[in-house]
């Protein structure tokens, strides 16, 4: 290995370089030419530093090793400060007590050990310089390798290899220097803190920073804060250069721009991932330097005197005890005496303790205490007091717990781990380093450090089984740590016998009442529902006595993952498998619903999923254990915050997006029931087909199959009245997966309990989408005159088979073969081709029928009525409305000015400032390109497309809802704001999509007071009065977004667009 490798490792133990290079993924040669410009040593002076970092090393290591007396005098001369007792201490209980026990050193020999190791580093500190390097600058080639530099901050072996060139090494104190990375370590600690006191070192952070290329991981919160104020500033100064583009109208210098735009929003809402995967790829590479840097911190006194003088005053350290000067007794006895300051910072501990309900000893909750800047603030006072407080002190150890207590509850994961840590090294009795690893292992849960974790709780049930134990460790032996969650974590055990595995669930907080009580519903589940549920086998208390942490026993299913794990192993399911797992899962619901069970905590992370004999099964688990414990997750539903929360916390927040408003506080919907395990059956279906988080759910991620989409915006629905039950959805599943060519084992349920199979219904007629399927009905039908009724069955007879669907379609359209689409006989979608070969936009062919016109319900104004009866022929309608890129090459291939997008984006948006005539341009032009005639849709046209036969103010009934359209109050994230990406909710029975909001739609119809029969006919494109346009728009209230709203206006704005029609 060669003295670059050193320089490598160095340099990115100094600069956090895991960090920087997870930040800088996306960054290309950003961060060398920031290195370039700020981080100018060069490898000579690394050289340099490298060696005086091995000086101060050897002093260290040499001080540690000294006799007591010697080693305080030592540090007094030459630091002027008060002597630490983890300086003094460490480096024996840590290094040469474990040395000396491995190599079979009694103690008895320990002296004579320290003695030769003190010549042995005396004569080691008086060799020439065993670093060396040219003064030439670093390459880009070797700045780049800094910081991509991977593996383990490992260099004893690497400065030993440069040690052994000058001079030969004592095996035994090479042996030493190895132990636990000691010499390697002491090294880095000094090269570390010396280059980072350098200007140049400090430039370069400050300019890594404000490119969002470097942060702070040891506190995420704090460093998303200081990343996110920077990625948004430079989001600001970047949409105003995008702006000031297009007002110079360089569209190309906009477009790339605008790219970079969406590539900084993007890294903005990553932030939170990012930081967590570079704190994680940090402490992976730097974890045993971490730990070291932490433990001897108090080292950096060193660095207050030259190397030379602390090398010189090596030369004081020997074997034997010397007389202590007087001043540097004075001084420790001084530090030995309980201050006043002990007793102040304990007070304010105790008070901030009491006020949020803490204690030493952590407890999952904590992390959701809520803190303010006040609390943050006293909490920063505190521990800026304990930091000036003597360590020998008796109170010293007990205050560190608490500080590190305080510390976990505000957010300081990395915080309070150092603090633990430091009270589980320094703590004098086995209760105390008991309490510090049970709450190591508490903080470590928090970042998912699982196996860390659990080596932590070991030792402390090693030492206080009674107290610390979350289940009978001696019945149920502890393999794994497998997860934790809101309520409680879960092992891999062994079972009483020693013969298989076990699967064990500790709760963090039990509910009272008798055991039985608690875990009634989950054996009710093994009475009722056994094939779809883990089967459980035992149960009980830690400390049965108290009746408290209850613990559940199930069996272990070899070679089962969770949904979430099966989603990052193998992606989301493909439909015919999501839609019999689905299945599968509302089987089990229905199977404990009926036996008034609920599980109220369904969520993807609750399935495993093992694949047998070709077919994915499924058991859910933790089924009837929601009434047994409390669950973290409603105090995570109330928090107002989520920045800067552990990886835990975010993991609990996740499962918020399965739960229903009636488990989140909304007392208006009623107390959580069945329904409630419907709306997360729903959100966890769209997981499992999508891998996207169901909190916002997009049609455009799940399968082209409408029916499903539909159904799993009922199982959503706010109003549990509103959602379907499990039989409705059993039903459902059955004919879906039969319409995707797979028959359910609807025949075969699982035992004990079968499903009774639905009635079979009556056979209706196919109404090719122009009625709603009885599952995503969702307003109750509206009285009708007895006229309506005639006209309603008439309506229907045009479109009463699919040869009679397809003969309106040749009627209007000619030969099928015409149609130029891959798609068309799949789901009535056609395209046309362009003169280039582009294809124009998708079409839906929409069949004929008769249709109720109007404000049928009787919520708009005088001009959506009379409400009458009208016949439309077959016709094809723009899938979407018209976008900017479609708009983009009509106004490129006729030299026409490109609307404004008011920085919101291009492509895929709906166009919008476009006036009548533009529409009528682009119409006549996709005409002349396709050999096909477009224009723009008649009034009556737009409303029986954007209807799809249904007869309420929106297509899914009289209610606006949530997020399922673009308009004011409509919940979605662009409501009142801007235009969304066409297709960004669910579309209508005919498939259309944004009829509701997004923009104002033109239709080529001339506006009248009333309905004369104007709105079933096209105007000459030179009619210079009121034209029609409907659908509301993005910054519509919910009324003017009713499907039979109508609206005047002769100017073009960033609320209107167009669809087009094919005839």
């Amino acid at each position: 290995m060669s003295f670059s490798t050193l320089i490598q490792k160095g340099i990115s133990a100094a600069l956090d370089s895991p960090v920087v290079d997870i930040l800088a993924e996306e960054a290309g040669g950003k961060v060398v030419s920031i290195l370039l410009e700020h981080f100018s040593f060069t490898p000579y002076e690394i050289a340099q530093t490298y060696q005086a970092s091995y000086g101060y090393a050897l002093a260290a290591i040499s001080a540690g090793l000294a006799a007591p007396d010697q080693k305080r005098a030592f540090l007094q001369k030459l630091t002027q400060s008060a002597l630490t007792r983890e300086f003094s201490e460490q480096i024996d209980s840590h290094y040469l007590q474990p040395f000396a026990a491995q190599r079979g050193i009694i103690r008895a020999g320990l002296p004579d050990l320290r003695k030769q190791f003190l010549e042995q580093l005396q004569e080691l500190s008086k060799q020439p310089p065993i670093f060396q390097a040219e003064k030439t600058a670093f390459t880009e080639a070797e700045l780049a390798a800094i910081i991509h530099s991977d593996g383990a901050l490992a260099i004893t072996d690497l400065v030993l290899e440069q040690l052994r060139r000058v001079a030969p090494l004592d095996n035994t104190l090479e042996a030493f220097f190895r132990h636990n990375e000691l010499l390697g370590n002491a090294v880095l600690y000094f090269f570390r803190a010396q280059l980072q006191k350098d200007v140049r070192a400090e430039k370069t952070f400050a300019a890594l920073q404000r490119e969002g290329l470097w942060a702070d991981v040891r506190n995420l919160k704090s460093a998303q804060d200081n990343l996110a104020a920077t990625l948004e500033q430079q989001l600001k100064e970047q949409k105003a250069l995008v702006l000031q583009a297009m007002q110079a109208r360089d569209i190309q210098k906009a477009g790339q721009i605008t790219q970079q735009v969406q590539s900084l929003q993007k890294n903005l809402d990553n932030l939170p991932q990012v930081l967590q995967q570079a704190q994680t790829a940090w402490q992976s590479s730097q974890r045993q330097f971490i730990e070291f840097s932490d433990r001897f911190d108090s080292w950096a006194t060193l660095l207050d005197a030259k190397v030379d003088q602390v090398l010189t005053e090596m030369g004081t350290l020997h074997g034997k005890i010397e007389a202590v000067h007087e001043d540097v007794r004075a001084n420790l006895d001084k530090t030995a005496e309980v201050s006043d300051d002990v007793k102040e910072v304990k007070q304010l501990m105790v008070g901030l303790m009491a006020r949020f309900e803490l204690s030493s000893q952590v407890k999952p909750s904590d992390e959701f205490t809520q803190h303010n800047s006040g609390s943050q603030k006293l909490i920063q006072e505190a521990l800026a007091k304990l930091k000036r407080l003597p360590r020998h002190n008796s109170e010293y150890n007990h205050l560190v717990m608490m500080a590190g207590s305080m510390v976990s509850s505000a957010g300081d994961i990395a915080g309070a781990e150092k603090l633990f840590r430091q009270a589980k090294d320094s703590a004098k009795n086995a209760a105390d380093k008991a309490l510090a690893c049970f709450n190591l292992f508490q903080v470590l849960l928090r970042r998912q450090a699982y196996s860390e974790a659990l080596a932590e709780l070991q030792v402390a049930i090693n030492v206080d089984p009674q107290q610390y134990a979350l289940h009978d460790v001696h019945r149920y032996p502890i393999e794994k740590l497998l997860g934790a969650g809101g309520m409680g974590c879960v092992f891999l055990c062994q079972n009483q016998w020693r013969t298989s595995r076990v699967v064990v669930k500790s709760f963090w907080e039990k509910r009272e009442g008798r055991l039985e009580e608690i875990f009634k519903e989950a054996l009710v589940m093994r009475q009722v529902a056994g094939d779809y549920v883990p089967a459980p086998l035992d149960y009980g208390f830690v400390d049965a006595a108290r009746q408290e942490r209850p613990y559940f026993v199930t069996e272990y299913i070899e070679g089962a993952l969770d949904g979430e794990a099966w989603l990052a192993k193998y992606g989301k399911l493909d439909l015919q498998t999501g839609l019999d797992v689905a299945l599968q899962i509302a089987q089990g619901l229905a199977v404990a619903h009926q036996a008034n069970v609920y599980h109220l905590d369904l969520k993807p992370a609750n399935l495993l999923l093992k694949r047998v004999d070709g077919r994915l099964m499924v058991k859910i688990i933790d089924f009837g254990l929601a009434r047994a414990a409390t669950s973290l997750k409603q105090q995570a539903a109330v928090t107002q915050s989520h920045s800067g929360k552990s990886l835990l916390a975010e993991t609990i927040f996740g499962t918020l997006d399965y739960a229903p408003p009636e488990q989140q506080g909304e007392t208006q919907y009623g107390k959580p029931g069945a329904k409630s395990d419907v709306f997360a059956f729903g959100a966890s279906l769209y997981r499992l087909l999508t891998n996207e988080s169901p909190r916002f759910p997009h049609p455009r991620k799940l399968p082209d199959l409408p029916e499903l989409q539909f159904f799993l915006l009922d199982c959503l629905e706010h109003d549990p009245d509103k959602r379907p039950d499990t039989q409705a959805i059993i039903a459902l599943l059955a004919n879906l997966l039969k319409k995707v060519g797979k028959k359910p084992l609807l025949d075969a349920p699982r035992k004990p309990a079968a499903i009774a199979k639905p009635k079979p219904k009556e056979k209706q007629p196919a109404q090719e989408k122009a009625q709603p399927t009885e599952i995503v009905k969702r307003a109750a039908e509206t009285p009708r005159k007895k006229a309506e009724e005639q006209a309603r069955k008439k309506r229907t007879e045009p479109t009463r088979a699919k040869s009679s669907f397809w003969g309106s379609v040749k009627k209007a359209f000619g030969k099928q073969e015409q149609l130029e689409s891959p798609q068309e006989e799949a789901n009535n979608i056609i395209q046309d081709r362009l003169q280039d070969g582009s294809l124009g936009p998708e079409m839906v062919v929409i069949p004929a029928g008769q249709f109720l016109m109007g404000d049928i319900q009787g919520t708009g104004i005088e001009n959506e009525q009379p409400v009458h009866e009208v016949s439309v022929e077959s016709f094809a309608i723009g899938r979407y409305t018209i976008t900017f890129a479609e708009y983009d090459s009509f106004v490129e291939a006729t030299g026409r000015e490109k609307p404004d997008d008011e920085g919101w984006g291009r492509d895929n948006r709906p166009v919008i400032n476009v006036s009548w005539e533009d529409a009528i341009a682009y119409t006549e032009w996709l005409s002349q390109q396709t050999g096909q005639q477009y224009r723009l849709p008649t009034e009556a046209q737009w409303e029986y497309a954007a209807r799809a036969g249904t007869e309420t103010d929106y297509w899914w009934g009289n209610e606006l809802g949530i997020n399922k359209a673009n308009c004011r109050n409509s919940g979605s994230q662009f409501s009142g704001k801007q235009t969304a990406p066409v297709g960004s909710f669910l579309p209508n029975l005919f498939g259309l999509y944004d009829t509701v909001g997004s923009v104002w739609e033109w239709t080529c119809s001339a506006y009248e007071p009333t309905y004369s029969g104007r709105e079933q006919r096209c105007l000459s494109k030179d009619y210079v009065g009121q034209k029609v346009f409907r659908g509301g728009s993005w910054d519509s209230k919910p009324r003017a977004a009713r499907v039979s709203f109508r609206f005047d206006w002769r100017f073009q704005r960033n609320l209107v667009g167009f669809r087009v029609v094919r005839i």
